[in-house]
């Protein structure tokens, strides 16, 4: 133990008797967490039953399974082509294509006019004297 006298202040005193003191609780609680000696084994216990039984029955009418099994990682044979009756007619295909090339159309034209717009502004940053010519232009039209 550190004395209590001599040198040191009483911070330093208090601090090494703590110190000490947590030493000597590491050390009892080293001893009481250590296992002791491992005894004899005891006797065999009884032999248990299994608890694999015999197959289960059939459902009461024979019904399949509701439950769905694993989706199968192979895609399964085509079916049959051309049997039956005819379906009902679609919808008309030339209209649904005119339609169609009636926004393409006007898509293009506005892409027209916004690269038009975008080379102006590109005009603007780079020719500003030329700009503002064809500025006064587009006035005049």
């Amino acid at each position: 133990m550190a004395p209590l006298h001599g040198k040191y202040g009483i911070h330093d005193r208090v601090a090494a008797i703590e110190s000490e003191v947590n030493g000597i609780r590491v050390d009892l609680d080293n001893k009481h967490l250590k296992p002791g000696p491992t005894g004899p084994g005891g006797p065999q216990g009884v032999k248990g039953d299994s608890i694999v039984g015999p197959a289960g029955r059939d459902g009461r009418d024979g019904k399949d399974s509701t439950v769905p099994g694993p989706v199968s990682t192979t895609p399964g044979p085509a079916g049959p082509r051309g049997i039956g009756e005819r379906g009902p007619a679609g919808p008309d295909t030339a209209k649904a294509i005119s339609d169609v090339r009636d926004e393409m159309y006007v898509l293009r034209t506005e892409q027209v006019r916004q690269a038009a717009v975008l080379q102006g502004l590109l005009d603007y940053n780079t020719h500003a004297a030329s700009y503002i010519e064809w500025l006064r232009s587009k006035r005049r039209t």
